[in-house]
């Protein structure tokens, strides 16, 4: 069972990993709504990655708009 877990843990961040990339894509490619639309999904399944996508340059375009910045409101 634990190793099914194991297996499971993997695909979500195999899965946040592509979803990052893929908003990262879109951010450059000036498609804010699209970068925005996968974002929070990417951060909820790899939380490890948070703290470095405030700096992350791909994601600049992004930081002035209000729907970015209330990924990171607590």
């Amino acid at each position: 069972m634990t190793e099914q877990l194991g297996q499971y843990g993997d695909q979500l961040a195999s899965r946040g990993e592509a979803l990052y990339n893929l908003a990262c894509f879109y951010a450059v490619s000036g498609q804010a709504d699209q970068a925005l639309a996968l974002l929070p999904e990417a951060l909820r399944l790899q939380p490890d990655v948070v703290e470095w996508s405030k700096e992350d340059p791909d994601l600049v375009s992004l930081h002035g708009l209000p729907a970015y910045q209330a990924l990171y409101e607590s």
